[in-house]
């Protein structure tokens, strides 16, 4: 089920009354995830709603990401969200901003664990230290070093959604060729049951066909998540082998082909990238964005690696230090240059 008709079947179960005796009798706080501004003021105006209709107030919590290791929030955006309204016959405009979530794994004291025993409700996991950093690594070396080799290689090739890549046969494989030979061996420190887990999990996320985010939401920050999460088994896996492994690498090139070719539009301000006569709103951070300005996704392949990889304030590194890497981006750019939807799926 997609997360809007969760919200939709508790509520009509409920009402707001029912929901106010739910969150009494079964000591159920309110969690906001995301502790911004946008949290924060869709919870006073939840605060605000209540009051209008003479109800008490629901305890609110807000979870920074020192505490959430992992959570499954893919959010709509505006025009999809009216689009689900509409079906559902859902009139709450709020909908896109409030995410009920599959899976949370939370860092807590003993103090929050009582004050706000969320782990009652299906899905929710309190960890100790050792738990969470773990959580915290399968979160960013597994679901989204995934999604890092799927997000603009499914772009370039047509695809909109997580489940349209799924349904992309060579892309699929490509995927699935990425964790058996790059992701799980870079991580064989980990039990293998728990990593096997954390992979068929991953998967069920990427394949629901219910879910119809973009995939350029849902994989947004894009660099970020390279940076935490791909990186580090790119090199393990580059000192390892002697040379830089094929599929991330891949993926890397394809990232940096698609943010070459964002620009700025000058009606929202907003960086979009295109696709034939389709535009698709980049969602990253602008500064990070604005670095590719300069470069062009059409312009000499050995040019726009070495551009690329050359910069330290986007990685955080200069990523031509890793042995082979720089030529194998620039063949591969060079690949996607003459073949449009070229995938590498053997070695």
């Amino acid at each position: 089920m997609r997360r809007e008709q969760v919200v939709q079947c508790v509520l009509s179960a409920c009402g707001p009354e029912g929901l106010d005796a739910l969150a009494h009798d079964q000591e159920i706080a309110l969690g906001i995830v995301d502790d911004t501004p946008e949290a924060r003021a869709l919870a006073a105006r939840f605060a605000e709603s209540r009051r209008d209709l003479g109800l008490g107030d629901i305890p609110m919590l807000r979870l920074g990401e020192d505490m959430l290791a992992d959570s499954l929030a893919f959010r709509s955006e505006p025009d999809e969200a009216r689009r689900e309204c509409a079906e559902m016959n859902y009139l709450d405009d709020m909908l896109h901003l409030a995410e009920p979530y599959a899976r949370l794994t939370i860092r807590a004291s003993d103090q929050l664990r009582a004050d706000f025993p969320l782990d009652r409700a299906g899905g929710v996991r309190f960890a100790d230290e050792a738990d969470f950093r773990l959580a915290a690594r399968l979160r960013a070396q597994v679901f989204d070093a995934g999604l890092f080799l799927m997000a603009a290689t499914g772009w370039l090739n047509g695809c909109d959604t997580l489940s349209d890549c799924m349904r992309h046969k060579r892309l699929r494989r490509f995927v699935g060729e990425g964790f058996t030979r790059e992701i799980m061996p870079a991580l064989q420190d980990i039990d293998r049951a728990i990593l096997e887990r954390a992979v068929i999990d991953s998967f069920a996320r990427y394949e629901n066909p219910l879910n119809r985010n973009r995939i350029l939401r849902a994989a947004d920050h894009l660099i970020a998540r390279f940076s935490r999460g791909a990186f580090p088994l790119m090199q393990a896996l580059s000192e390892q082998n002697f040379e830089p492994p094929r599929r991330l690498s891949f993926a890397l090139a394809a990232t940096i082909m698609l943010y070459a070719g964002a620009r700025r539009q000058p009606e929202t301000g907003a960086c979009a990238v295109a696709r034939g006569k389709q535009a698709e709103t980049l969602h990253d951070d602008p500064a990070a964005i604005e670095r590719f300005f300069t470069l062009a996704h059409d312009m000499p392949p050995e040019s726009l690696a070495y551009a690329a990889l050359a910069d330290r304030e986007l990685w955080h590194t200069d990523l031509r230090q890793v042995d082979g890497l720089e030529a194998r981006v620039a063949l591969d750019i060079a690949a996607m240059q003459r073949e449009p939807g070229y995938l590498p799926t053997e070695d």
